[in-house]
C-alpha cells in the first residue's frame, strides 16, 4: 500500500515502486501541500490512518467489503486516529 501526495517528495518514483509491486496492493493519493504535512497535519494523519485500516481489515483479511467498512468502521477508525495524534501531541509537551 502506498500513501502519497502529489505534492509530497518524488511522486514518480512513489507510482513507479507502486507499480513494481506484484502482491495485494492499494495506491491511494491525498491532497497535502507538502511532504511534511504527513507529519503535522492531524486531519492528513487520520485520513492516512483510516485508508490503511480500511486496506488491512477488508483487503487483505477479506473479511468484509470495502463498502461495509466504510459504514462503520471509517468512523471509529477516524476517531481512534484522532484520540493517537491528540496522545501523541500531549507526549510533546
Amino acid at each position: 500500500m502506498i500513501i502519497h501526495s502529489r505534492r509530497a517528495l518524488f511522486p514518480g518514483l512513489a507510482r513507479q515502486f507502486f507499480e513494481s509491486l506484484l502482491a495485494l496492493k492499494r495506491e491511494i493519493w491525498l491532497t497535502s501541500t507538502g511532504q511534511i504535512d504527513f507529519y503535522d497535519d492531524p486531519d492528513l494523519i487520520a485520513d492516512a490512518v483510516a485508508q490503511v485500516a480500511l486496506f488491512f481489515r477488508g483487503d487483505c483479511l477479506g473479511l468484509r467489503s470495502e463498502l461495509d467498512l466504510l459504514a462503520g468502521d471509517q468512523a471509529r477508525g477516524l476517531r481512534r486516529a484522532d484520540q493517537a495524534v491528540r496522545h501523541a501531541e500531549a507526549r510533546k509537551r
